[in-house]
């Protein structure tokens, strides 16, 4: 018995599985600590942090990421440290140019008359000036730095499949960033009745133990940071970061990443700009006063956390699937290409569709368990995104078969198209109805656009056909149901 755990523990799929299963699992326990310890105002400042936050990021993947994957795929090891080593360079060049451009921004709304410019950019500058003392500027530029080691120890060992070695990565921030947030969430509990619930009585009675301090989104901000900062210096020194490689970097390497960096940047920019374009759109256009704006901004978020749930799964498929696409597109094998896409796609698509059934019917009640009572407002929002869910997975993998056959121009085109159509259905909802769920129906149209298009350039290359995608995905459900079934009648028989 001991064995096969060992050997489903070993297996690529699973240790991906697991690697992305991890940050999600732990990040929804941090989120419901968080949303419960501060008011949805005071956590809807933490939401635009973690947006602005993941949009830099995601410049910076978008630039280095699938281009690194793509060059050291099957590369001898002394190609694969040049190509590190000039991805390196690459980066560290646009985090710094990212933390020039954000000391701008911070001066930039002081620079003019804000009465006499149009309404739509006042607001827009009006937006950056609030944020002037808050998390964002204060913490960014330092975890911008932090996150590069962490990061290329990630994206090297996803390339060379090392996911057992990504989880504990994972496992390690994911876990000391929840304790961090059960502890907020202990100093948050006021004292106790003797009609309370048990349990409640039980986590104030542990608060008693605590040292006295006042915890807020900026104490969380700050240890936020300290966790990244502490195990980017472990990355750095235990080698894995790959920057022991900077002297191997060369002109003609950096080229030949920045060719392809140039439209995955906008593919990765516009994927992110698809969902934190919402907040922050939100938090320029609805009409209200602040406080009231950013608990808006905390009622959205609540769903679009939970939707983790359907991504974390989808993005274990897609670490794995990338570099055997990219691998079979090496090689000009299309008919294996055509075939990983049929079997990701149609799999993925299909074991999803009862969960999300069951979802949109228990809407109200997973919201709260989520969130607490306070957000149960926000299930009919959780019920659009369940919808969008269905289509997640078929979107997803379009995209990155693109980026596999070393088309990611085609793939930045459909993103355009998406994050054009989702910015401007938002602008326009919020300025006709002023309310948040009508933002969340846009997402519907969105994929839609980035379906079809992205179905149009990848019909030319591979002549892919999407009924043919459901069938394989259902034959490799059967498949695997008729084994479970086979294994439980030979324990059975036993």
């Amino acid at each position: 018995m001991l064995a096969k755990l060992k050997n489903i523990l070993r297996n690529s799929h699973v240790l991906s599985l697991l690697s992305n299963a991890t940050p999600a699992v732990f990040g929804m326990l941090s989120f419901m600590f968080l949303m419960r310890a501060f008011k949805p105002e005071e956590f809807g400042a933490w939401v635009i942090y973690l947006t602005l936050f993941s949009f830099m990021e995601m410049i910076k993947a978008g630039l280095c990421h699938t281009a690194l994957i793509k060059y050291i795929s099957g590369q001898e090891e002394k190609r694969q440290q040049e190509f590190i080593g000039s991805s390196w360079v690459i980066n560290l060049v646009l985090t710094g140019i990212i933390i020039s451009t954000i000391g701008f921004t911070y001066i930039l709304p002081n620079l003019f008359d804000l009465s006499k410019l149009p309404d739509t950019l006042a607001k827009a500058l009006q937006s950056i000036d609030s944020l002037k003392g808050g998390l964002f500027f204060t913490f960014y530029p330092f975890l911008s730095l932090a996150m590069l080691p962490i990061t290329y120890a990630q994206w090297i060992l996803q390339a060379k499949n090392r996911f057992d070695k990504i989880f504990k990565l994972n496992l390690f921030f994911s876990l000391l960033f929840v304790i961090v947030s059960g502890i907020t969430l202990l100093y948050s509990f006021e004292p106790q009745g003797p009609e309370s619930p048990s349990y409640l009585r039980l986590l104030y009675s542990l608060k008693t133990w605590l040292p006295e301090a006042n915890i807020t989104i900026h104490t969380i901000a700050f240890l936020h940071l300290a966790i990244y900062s502490g195990i980017s210096i472990y990355c750095m020194f235990s080698g894995i970061s790959g920057i022991q490689f900077l002297k191997k970097q060369n002109r003609n390497d950096r080229k030949a990443l920045l060719n392809f960096g140039k439209f995955s940047i906008g593919t990765f920019v516009g994927t992110n700009l698809l969902s934190s374009s919402d907040t922050l759109l939100i938090r320029a256009f609805l009409v209200a006063p602040t406080p009231t704006v950013l608990a808006a901004i905390a009622f959205y978020y609540a769903p679009l956390k939970l939707i983790e749930l359907l991504d974390m799964p989808i993005r274990s498929f897609v670490a794995n699937a990338l570099p055997k696409m990219s691998a079979a597109n090496n090689r000009g094998d299309k008919q294996e290409m055509r075939q990983l896409f049929y079997n990701y796609s149609g799999t993925a698509s299909l074991i999803f569709i009862i969960p999300l059934i069951i979802a949109v019917i228990f809407s109200e009640e997973i919201v709260t368990l989520f969130a607490g009572a306070q957000y149960v407002g926000s299930a009919n929002i959780f019920r659009v995104f369940m919808i969008v869910g269905i289509f997640m997975s078929l979107d997803r993998f379009i995209g990155i078969s693109l980026d596999a056959m070393n088309k990611p121009k085609y793939n930045f085109i459909k993103v355009v198209f998406m994050t054009v159509t989702n910015i401007a259905g938002d602008i326009i909802v919020l300025k006709l109805f002023n309310d948040t769920f009508y933002v969340a129906i846009v997402t519907i149209a969105t994929i839609f656009v980035g379906m079809f298009i992205g179905y149009w350039f990848l019909n030319k290359e591979l002549k892919i056909n999407i009924l043919t995608s459901v069938k394989t995905g259902w034959n490799t459900c059967q498949t695997h149901a008729l084994e479970l079934v086979r294994i439980r009648q030979k324990k059975g028989d036993k």
